[in-house]
Parts: structure tokens; C-alpha cells; sequence
């Protein structure tokens, strides 16, 4: 990676807590993940990391709040979103490159997330 960025993040909320149906059959985006996309947008514009606009890496490291049994890659959907709707990057399609890590219980659950850019490979 070229530059990287550093994010510590609210815990994000599930994928089932992230999206709900509406009365038409379509979806939308619950009051917690909009809380939560609020939080994000907030520390991207409070780190002041440029929109990154190549290929990117994210690594995220998942603590949860509490002993429940918990699916890390059931939190990835909603920190993708919120970071590229918070101006991180232009479009998730950009990472290339996703690792997910559990972390040790912390009071509230937290994300902390290293992302960045990277380097063209050599042909």
C-alpha cells in the first residue's frame, strides 16, 4: 500500500440490522445504519484522508460488544457502504484486497480499520 489511513469506528451494525424492507417489497437503510453512516462520515472528515481513487486494500478488525455468537463478515456490507457514502473511495469495487479480523470484547463493540491504495503490480 502506498499511503494508509487509520479509522477507529463504531461497531457496525449486522447486515440484518442494516437494511429494512419497506411496505413495497424494497429496502432501505435502518435507523441504526444511518446513525452509523453518520459516525463514519464524521471520523473520514475528521481524519482528513483524501478520496482514494485506485485499488484498494481494507483490513478491519471487528471487536464485539458482548459474548453472542456474532458473524464478523455479517458486519463488512454496512463499512463498505458507510465508508464510500462517507467519501473513503468512490465505490466499494475498488478493494481488490479484504481482510477481517476479530478482535478481543470491548464495551460498545468498535471497528478499527487500516485502508489504503495499492501499488500497480509490476507484469
Amino acid at each position: 500500500m502506498i499511503d494508509t489511513y487509520s479509522l477507529t469506528l463504531p461497531l457496525p451494525p449486522s447486515v440484518n440490522h442494516y437494511y429494512l424492507r419497506n411496505k413495497q417489497g424494497g429496502m432501505r437503510v435502518s435507523v441504526e445504519g444511518e446513525d452509523f453512516r453518520w459516525q463514519v462520515m464524521q471520523a473520514v472528515k475528521q481524519s482528513k484522508m483524501p478520496k482514494l481513487k485506485g485499488r484498494i486494500c481494507l483490513v478491519a478488525r471487528i471487536f464485539p460488544k458482548d459474548k453472542r455468537i456474532t458473524d464478523i463478515d455479517n458486519r463488512i456490507k454496512a463499512l463498505q457502504d458507510a465508508l464510500q457514502i462517507a467519501g473513503a473511495f468512490e465505490n466499494d469495487s475498488q478493494i481488490d484486497e479484504l481482510h477481517i479480523m476479530r478482535g478481543a470484547i470491548v464495551s460498545g463493540g468498535r471497528a478499527e480499520v487500516l485502508i489504503g491504495e495499492i501499488l500497480a503490480k509490476q507484469e
